[in-house]
């Protein structure tokens, strides 16, 4: 009797131990799918960054070419009106020699 009672025992932690492990394995593989979703998130975050940081470079770069070339035009019309006044003020002292 005391055999099978200490059997029946051994059999009760030895189901317990079964669940604690099964119980275990459960939380761990919740632990991993929440690390792999966090991960899937942070890998999202960082290409969506980088894809800002591309198009605000393009931005940027866009905005420097467009004043770049408003500036060169300027200065075009500028030694446009500079020549042709310079034109007028060469014939003056032309004349004056």
């Amino acid at each position: 009797m005391v055999k099978v009672q200490e059997e029946v025992e051994r059999h009760e932690r030895e189901l317990q131990e079964e669940r604690c492990r099964q119980i275990e394995a459960e939380k761990q593989c919740k632990l991993d799918e929440e690390w792999r979703k966090l991960e899937a998130e942070r890998r999202k975050q960082e290409e969506l960054d980088r894809q800002e940081h591309q198009l605000r470079h393009k931005i940027l770069h866009k905005m420097k070419m467009i004043e770049e070339k408003r500036g060169e035009q300027q200065r075009e019309e500028l030694r446009k009106k500079v020549a042709g006044s310079s034109v007028k003020l060469k014939s003056a002292v032309a004349v004056k020699k």
